[in-house]
């Protein structure tokens, strides 16, 4: 099938979280169909279908440039984030694709002067997807294409809240030869140039069966990369929640020897305590035979003081004893 070729099967090198997913396969395709010397992208967030494209242009060896203007602020479609994701994404194409890859922080309107009529063979507007912004952004760079031009729009299929990409595919697909693929959000295939590639013709051009053929099969080899995104995304759940109980098991680790650190103390504790009141009897005993002791010195003094007191000697001298003390007073 001429529509697949040996780069619609080539894995994708970047596969993250994106709406655009699904779609590399095809554009892996596109761009060697139409062996395009200026590539630009109008809407890039984290960079899958740009890295994409980057790595279509190495992979065949083309003397082209692929351009990403953003502004990497974000939007209420794509939500809006901060500026770790433009660093991580120009360090990235700096070292994978030097030469290839380049990045405008601009937004789409003013980036349009950096580039001539006529220069520009692929186009891909995924920016903000309200109608009457992917009217602006087509029709601002609608005279950039080349006489091969072809356009791409992103979320073709989607038709909720003030998203407006549909509407207005609906009309501008009337104007030129397209193609649609339903799956991954929908992607839309504009040949806005007179000299397009053959084959990129007849793909807008097939039979009710060649283009559900071709949907299938590329909605097919697309969803090989949703399935790597998950893969990927549940290996890293594994691993964080390996990770959560690495983390568990040590602090069990050393909750239990801090538990045996406190039960070594409190055994030595406890025979510290047993210790103490060994030597509390043996002081208890002690007192209370010397509380005997004494008690029985003191009765032997009793019984000597009352022999005394009764004696005949202690009687007679009583009158001495009280001149005595009458002299001491």
């Amino acid at each position: 099938m001429m529509y697949l070729n040996s780069q619609s099967l080539k894995p994708s090198l970047h596969i993250r979280d994106s709406a655009w997913l699904e779609h590399s396969p095809f554009a892996f395709w596109l761009i060697d169909v139409l062996r395009p010397n200026k590539l630009v992208e109008l809407g890039t967030h984290n960079g899958f279908s740009f890295l994409s494209q980057c790595q279509a242009v190495k992979s065949l060896k083309l003397n082209a440039s692929v351009y990403a203007v953003d502004t990497w602020q974000g939007d209420e479609h794509a939500g809006f984030y901060d500026n770790n994701v433009y660093e991580s994404l120009e360090e990235e194409v700096r070292a994978l694709y030097p030469g290839i890859g380049r990045m405008i922080r601009a937004t789409f309107s003013d980036a349009r002067s950096q580039f001539d009529n006529s220069s520009v063979d692929l186009l891909h507007i995924d920016g903000r997807h309200r109608y009457e912004d992917v009217k602006e952004d087509f029709q601002t760079w609608v005279d950039a294409l080349s006489d091969k031009g072809v356009v791409l729009f992103h979320d073709t299929s989607v038709r909720r809240s003030d998203f407006g990409v549909y509407k207005f595919w609906a009309e501008i697909s009337l104007n030129y030869p397209s193609f649609e693929f339903y799956h991954g959000h929908g992607l839309g295939v504009l040949l806005v140039g007179k000299n397009v590639p053959q084959i990129l013709t007849d793909l807008c051009t097939g039979s009710f069966e060649q283009e559900n053929f071709i949907r299938e099969a590329y909605a097919r080899l697309g969803f090989i990369n949703t399935c790597q995104y998950e893969e990927k995304k549940f290996y890293g759940m594994q691993q964080q929640l390996q990770q959560k109980i690495n983390i568990s098991n040590s602090t069990i680790e050393d909750k239990n020897c801090t538990i045996n650190k406190l039960s070594e103390e409190i055994k030595l504790l406890h025979r510290k305590i047993n210790d103490l009141n060994n030597i509390n009897k043996i002081n208890t005993c002690k007192l209370n035979q010397e509380n005997l002791d004494l008690i029985n010195k003191l009765k032997c003094v009793e019984g000597l003081n009352e022999n005394i007191l009764s004696s005949t000697s202690w009687r007679i001298t009583w009158p001495m004893r009280a001149i005595k003390t009458i002299f001491i007073r």
